[in-house]
Formats: structure tokens, sequence, C-alpha cells
């Protein structure tokens, strides 16, 4: 499958210092052992350049992110049971045993952001996100 980046991040990800990234939609199909094709621009369009195409999906988490406090938390899947489409009522349907805070720095720098200020610019509202691996790498 393939996995689109802004040209920012190509070196990043080719020198080992971007292990991983955010996506959007949870529910999508990202899961261990799919291929993945690294490249930049859309697909069928001029400036598509694949520029990695050895890759595999390791593995996938689910995380929230949360703007107020700028928070970042690892939600077990498993647990999670919520159908609402309003992330805030969502939020209150995750047990509490399923989740755990982690580090919005080592995240970000792990995401190839050059600092957390960085990391909480691009990601500005409050979402789910799948965070799809491509190392051994997990939190």
């Amino acid at each position: 499958m393939v996995l689109g980046f802004n040209p920012q991040f190509v070196p990043k990800i080719l020198d080992g210092t971007k292990i991983h990234t955010l996506r959007k939609y949870p529910h999508q199909s990202w899961k261990a052992g799919r291929s993945i094709q690294f490249a930049t621009g859309v697909i069928a369009l001029k400036h598509y350049k694949t520029f990695r195409e050895d890759g595999k999906c390791s593995d996938t988490q689910m995380l929230v992110i949360l703007t107020g406090p700028q928070s970042i938390y690892l939600v077990d899947e498993a647990k999670e049971y919520s159908s609402s489409y309003y992330l805030h009522q969502s939020i209150q349907h995750i047990r509490f045993d399923a989740i755990k805070e982690l580090d919005s720095e080592l995240i970000s720098r792990n995401d190839g952001f050059e600092s957390v200020e960085d990391f909480w610019k691009w990601f500005n509202k409050d979402q789910f996100m799948k965070c799809i691996h491509w190392t051994d790498f997990k939190y």
C-alpha cells in the first residue's frame, strides 16, 4: 500500500529518524505485515514519486491527540469500544485502564518533527490517530 508523505519528511524516513507516521481514520486497513511504498505527491499526477519501496508495516497503535492539554494517549484497541462520531464523546467511552499518556517529545521526534511545538502546529485538533510503525519500536 502507498503511504504518502510531505517532502520535508523524506530525508528523516531515509536516515531512520522518522520511524512511524500518524494517520487519521483509525479504522483504515493498515495492519502488521502490509507492504509499504513510501511516496510523495498524489498518485497518477506529475509530482508523484516513490522514494522507498521496501517498507513493511510492523504494527499499528491507536492514539488520541488532545490539543487543549497537549496530551497524547495510547489506547488499547481491544478495549476501545466507542462507536461515537464525536471525539469528546468517544473519549468518555474509553475505559480508564485502556489508556496510557505518552511523552509528546518522544512522539514528535519519532514522527520526524524538529520540535514538540512543530508537532502541535501540525496536529492542531483533537482526534484519533493510527500510528503506523515500520520498525520494531512500539509505545
